[in-house]
């Protein structure tokens, strides 16, 4: 079948359906636009060139974020990294809390780069005074063989045990949380128990001879022979001295026999101690 033209010079002429037959074209000189008749079974013209409409808009078309699936209205990272063009080297720094500025661009952050770390320390790794020092031990369990090494803390007699770390350079010198894991030996009443801490910092020529800072103290609650417990965090201690990055710090832990709330009749088996601190840096470099 021979292609057929029509023409008109008309600003905005459009062809009626039934100005055109199956396979004519029509030509509009001035809009510069060809139309031909749908053959799908309905009675339309068709406008035959470049895209008629972009996200429902016609004619000169400017996109905002919300018009393109997935970025939504806001800064979201598909939109920032389109920011970032074709960059081969992406720069990566920490603008705030919460964000990563990427290239001048800040994306959200899902968990912070700092914040707040812990230390384990068994039993195994504390001494104890020698002035009212508690008594160490190892506790073999009947069924399983299970061995736990612990210290054993009088329930009239204040005891304590000491323990020393040379702290992390990413430590931000503040307070530290202390958080105990302990167990009991058999008894049928008064399961209330109070332990605590304080502890000193020293830097390069600190003389060793010097003062605890303020402690803190905890209470829990016992109740079955040889159960492990670990109280809840203790209120956060200041570290006395003037504590510095990598200083070396002495801890010393302790039950409180003649606080109120310490009713336990028997020894106290100090298992280990958490000790919760807040960094500042990524890295100790």
């Amino acid at each position: 079948m021979a292609i057929k033209l029509k023409r008109s010079a008309v600003a905005a002429k459009v062809p009626l359906v039934a100005d055109l037959e199956l396979g004519e074209l029509a030509v509009n000189t001035y809009d510069g636009k060809l139309y031909t008749k749908a053959d799908n079974g309905t009675a339309s013209v068709v406008e035959i060139g470049p895209v008629q409409s972009v996200a429902g808009r016609t004619g000169a078309v400017t996109l905002a974020k919300a018009d393109v699936s997935g970025l939504g209205t806001g800064d979201s990272p598909q939109f920032a990294a389109i920011n970032l063009g074709h960059a081969s080297d992406t720069t990566l720094t920490r603008a705030a809390a919460g964000t990563v500025a990427v290239e001048g661009v800040n994306l959200a952050r899902t968990t912070d780069i700092v914040g707040q770390q812990t230390i384990w320390v068994p039993a195994a790794a504390m001494i104890a005074r020698t002035t009212n020092g508690a008594a160490a031990g190892v506790l073999e369990l009947a069924t399983n063989d299970l061995m736990i090494a612990y210290y054993a803390f009088d329930s009239s007699t204040s005891q304590a045990v000491q323990f020393a770390i040379q702290m992390p350079r990413g430590w931000n010198e503040g307070p530290i949380i202390p958080q105990f894991v302990w167990t009991h030996p058999a008894t049928t009443t008064n399961f209330g128990l109070v332990w605590g801490m304080r502890a000193v910092a020293f830097a390069n020529d600190d003389g060793l001879d010097a003062t605890f800072g303020t402690a803190q103290e905890v209470a829990d609650t016992g109740g079955t022979t040889n159960d492990c417990y670990i109280t809840a965090e203790a209120p956060a201690m200041t570290v006395a001295g003037s504590p510095g990055a990598e200083e070396y710090v002495v801890f010393e832990a302790y039950r409180a026999p003649a606080n109120a709330a310490d009713t336990m009749a028997v020894n106290a088996y100090l298992l280990g101690v958490r000790l919760h601190y807040t960094t500042d840096a990524a890295k100790d470099d």
